[in-house]
């Protein structure tokens, strides 16, 4: 038996399993199953070789091998003075490489097993290979080539994949002036922070705004914002992130992906009590026909934002316009050869305004992608524009 730490470089990415794998074969009589999984650590790769066992109860041997981070694992990685954990002196962590011949002649099943995982640069991986005796010998370098072969026909079978270490958020908070600090919010990534006396507020970006009204003890989620002027044109999409907060004499700001939210300051104790009060969204746009056209702000009768349009980004693609009275508008989208996949009408009010259109057919259906046309009629004039439409 083996059990001794090795000290690669600590990549920024490395190579590891996709996921499960198995595969068997016979020799000589004998059954040969061998089993990957990918392994965060040494209790990972353990409940493999258990699940192994349950799962062959009567293999005359499991031999595992495995390749995981030593740190954190609660073991040693190789006996009185061997090192664990990280490298002295160094932020690289270590990996602990360990195999057993489980019971095989020394060097002829663990080892081969381990030099695979080695070979093709794997790492955060755990293996087992199963032996059921057929009756037959097959020698030491037989053995070491069935034990070998298990492992490679495991992990062909799962897939190998350039993995990214995970990286681990949260707030750290101190009611004490640093004497003691506590974890909040572990998994979520804050990107800004806005205070009110002992009210904090989180901008945890595709999570919302999180708000605590006992400096960061306990806190509240904010996933939606109803909007106090909402309709067509005035929506949020779905999964609108928050990625800053402000706090001012009078209201409360968020920074969105989709523009800038204001909640008067009266109805911020709403958002403690888990009420959902109502939101004021201001977009920062670019007028049609401005009186004054620049490179910025050029003279056109009509435009559509974003675009592209990516349905999986924003819900809806916006079609800007100029109405010199409130009517009725009729919008018509085409595909490329000029056929109408949808058509919809839209009250408006005089002014720059805005219709709306989410991607789909006349029967709610996803369109594929590529340029689509649309035409706006006000009754008086019928402006044109295209929209590029992508996934």
């Amino acid at each position: 038996m083996t059990d001794q730490p090795t000290a690669p470089d600590a990549p920024e990415s490395f190579r590891t399993v996709d996921g499960r794998g198995e595969a068997a074969f016979e020799i000589r009589g004998s059954e040969f199953v061998g089993y990957v999984a990918p392994a965060a650590d040494v209790d990972d790769a353990e409940s493999l070789r258990e699940s192994v066992r349950a799962r062959h109860p009567d293999a005359t041997h499991h031999v595992p091998a495995y390749r995981v981070p030593a740190e954190g694992s609660g073991e040693s990685a190789g006996g009185p003075g061997s090192a664990n954990g990280r490298e002295a002196g160094s932020g690289t962590p270590m990996l602990r490489a360990y195999q057993s011949d489980n019971g095989e002649p020394t060097g002829s099943a663990g080892k081969p097993a381990l030099n695979v995982l080695i070979r093709r640069d794997l790492r955060n991986v755990a293996s087992v290979v199963v032996r059921h005796y057929g009756g037959t010998n097959l020698g030491v370098g037989g053995l070491a080539r069935a034990y070998a072969r298990g492992v490679s026909d495991a992990v062909d079978d799962a897939g190998v994949v350039e993995a990214v270490p995970h990286e681990r958020f949260g707030v750290t908070v101190t009611d004490d002036g640093g004497e003691t600090y506590r974890q909040a919010l572990i998994g979520e990534q804050v990107f800004d922070f806005a205070f009110r006396g002992r009210t904090v507020y989180a901008a945890a970006g595709q999570s919302g705004l999180f708000v605590s009204g006992n400096g960061g003890r306990r806190w509240r989620s904010v996933a939606t914002f109803p909007l106090s002027d909402a309709s067509d044109t005035q929506t949020l999409p779905r999964d609108v992130q928050v990625r800053s907060v402000s706090t001012t004499s009078e209201a409360l700001w968020l920074g969105t992906s989709d523009g800038l939210l204001r909640l008067p300051r009266p109805a911020e104790s709403d958002l403690l009590r888990g009420e959902a009060p109502t939101w004021t969204l201001f977009r920062t746009l670019v007028p049609v026909n401005p009186e004054t056209p620049t490179d910025a702000a050029p003279d056109v009768e009509t435009y559509a934002y974003p675009n592209p349009f990516s349905p999986a980004d924003a819900d809806v693609v916006r079609i800007r316009i100029e109405l010199e009275e409130a009517t009725a508008v009729d919008v018509s989208i085409l595909d490329f050869g000029m056929n109408r996949v949808r058509t919809f009408t839209r009250r408006l009010d005089a002014g720059q305004q805005e219709v709306v259109w989410d991607g789909t057919d006349e029967r709610g259906l996803r369109l594929p992608n590529g340029p689509y046309f649309y035409t706006v009629d006000t009754g008086s004039q019928t402006v044109r524009g295209k929209i590029l439409l992508v996934e």
